[in-house]
């Protein structure tokens, strides 16, 4: 996977931005946010690590973004391709814990030295 961070500045808003460059995985570009804080990130990253041997399951959900995270993986459901369709949800990235918590810990990494 092919991704780097950067923020925006627009206005008075600081936005979060995650660059995809790899098309597959185009839609973990979808957490990119204004209200990101390591302390979210960090909890996201516990809740998926809670995941990985239970029998629970863990959602997590913006406007643009399901994620659904239990123990046979995380997958990714893209709601802007959903919007205006009747089509039930349909997994557009599945990945495994360990890719999506280094993705995330990059990010905490990035968000909190800004």
């Amino acid at each position: 996977m092919i991704y780097n961070f950067s923020i925006q500045e627009i206005s008075k808003s600081r936005i979060y931005s995650i660059n995809i460059e790899s098309p597959e995985h185009y839609i973990l570009g979808h957490l990119t946010s204004y209200d990101w804080t390591s302390q979210k990130i960090k909890k996201l990253i516990e809740s998926i690590k809670l995941t990985r041997d239970s029998s629970e399951e863990y959602r997590w959900q913006n406007e643009d973004l399901l994620i659904v995270s239990n123990k046979h993986g995380v997958f990714f459901i893209d709601l802007i391709s959903m919007r205006g369709n009747t089509i039930k949800e349909k997994q557009d990235l599945d990945l495994n814990h360990d890719t999506f918590i280094q993705f995330l810990e990059a990010f905490e990494k990035f968000v909190s030295k800004k």
